[in-house]
């Protein structure tokens, strides 16, 4: 399942939808950063559990989805 959010910007709104593998890589990054303290690798996106849920990506995808995030901001 998706959950829209919404973003605002200077001059615009856009509605992005997150899937599931994003708002569970989310999760675990400010779980690593805020709760252990560290930062993160793609070593922690191999395997990790969200949730009671197992998650897991390569180390593309998992490129993929950082560049994607550093290109919004």
């Amino acid at each position: 399942m998706t959950h829209p959010i919404t973003v605002t910007g200077y001059n615009d709104t856009v509605n992005l939808v997150m899937s599931k593998l994003d708002e569970a890589m989310h999760e675990h990054m400010a779980f690593i950063v805020f709760h252990e303290k560290r930062p993160f690798s793609y070593k922690d996106f191999l395997k990790f559990e969200v949730d009671g849920e197992i998650y897991g990506m390569k180390h593309g995808t998992f490129r993929n989805k950082i560049t994607k995030q550093m290109k919004k901001r």
